[in-house]
Order: structure tokens, then C-alpha cells, then sequence
């Protein structure tokens, strides 16, 4: 499988917590979208994440070092464009594998994010030659802009 990239939206009235807790938000914690969690779980979050539409999740594969590298700032000693902060983060190496980067991003980070990934679409779109990274970006720039439009966060995951 390899290090893959995950996203989950949540409504704003959970903002607090998943600042606080973002891994509650995935994976197999009490806040997961995963089918495999029975309904009836313990869950502190509520519905509103259990239940999330296909819009409100992302999946980047193995896209996200790709998209990371686009987005981050070159060189590094210039401030960071508001759309790498959705990319950044880096998995920590254990003795059996390795630890997972989480990061919750509140709605008002999401709206700057996904204005400046729209706009970092239009105007590197010269820069991503690979037809699977081009996917995957313009996945993101869906997932962002659909997240801004209903004033929801998100927690990312790379792991």
C-alpha cells in the first residue's frame, strides 16, 4: 500500500474538537467514516462525521509528495502559499513501520486554502505534466472548494 494521503470534512460546530483530537476523526476511532464500523459504536462526534457523502472525503493516494513539493515554497525560506498547509506534514519513522502525520484544518483556513488551490490549478497547471498528479489536484480543488461552500473543516491524514 505505501504512505497514502486521507481527508475527512466535519461540520463547524466541531471545529474544537477536532483541533483538540483530529485522529478521532479517522481511521478506526470513534469518529471514523470507515464502512467497517458498526452504527451502533460509540461515536463522540455525533453523525454529521460517521455519515460523510463522497464530497466530503478525499483519498490522494500517493499523490499528495507530488502535490506537497508543488505547493511548498521554493525557495524554503519564503512563506508558505495557504494551499501547502492542506500538504504538509511527513510520517515519523518507528521501529515497526511508521507513525502517522494527522492535522485538523478549521473552516476559515479551508475557504484561504481553497481559494489559493483554485488558483494555483490555473496557474501551474504547465508545472503538472503527470496525468495521475493533474487527477488527484484537481480532486483536491473539488474536495476544498465543496468543503469552503458548506463553511466545513477537514482532518487530513498521511500515513
Amino acid at each position: 500500500m505505501g504512505i497514502r494521503y486521507y481527508a475527512y470534512s466535519f461540520p463547524a460546530e466541531l471545529t474544537e474538537a477536532a483541533l483538540a483530537d483530529p485522529r478521532t476523526f479517522i481511521g478506526a476511532g470513534p469518529c471514523t467514516t470507515a464502512s467497517s464500523t458498526a452504527p451502533e459504536a460509540p461515536c463522540t462526534c455525533g453523525n454529521a462525521v460517521r455519515d460523510l457523502s463522497r464530497e466530503d472525503t478525499l483519498d490522494l493516494d500517493k499523490a499528495w509528495s507530488d502535490l506537497q513539493r508543488l505547493t511548498r515554497p521554493d525557495p524554503w525560506g519564503e512563506a508558505p502559499r495557504p494551499a501547502f498547509r492542506m500538504f504538509e506534514g511527513h510520517i515519523t519513522m518507528a521501529d515497526h513501520g511508521w507513525l502517522p502525520w494527522v492535522r485538523a484544518l478549521g473552516p476559515e483556513e479551508v475557504g484561504e486554502i481553497a481559494a489559493d488551490l483554485a488558483e494555483f490549478q490555473r496557474q501551474e497547471k504547465s508545472e503538472v505534466t503527470d496525468d495521475y498528479v493533474r487527477g488527484y489536484l484537481d480532486d483536491a480543488v473539488t474536495f476544498t472548494g465543496y468543503a469552503a461552500s458548506r463553511g466545513r473543516g477537514f482532518v487530513y491524514l498521511i500515513g
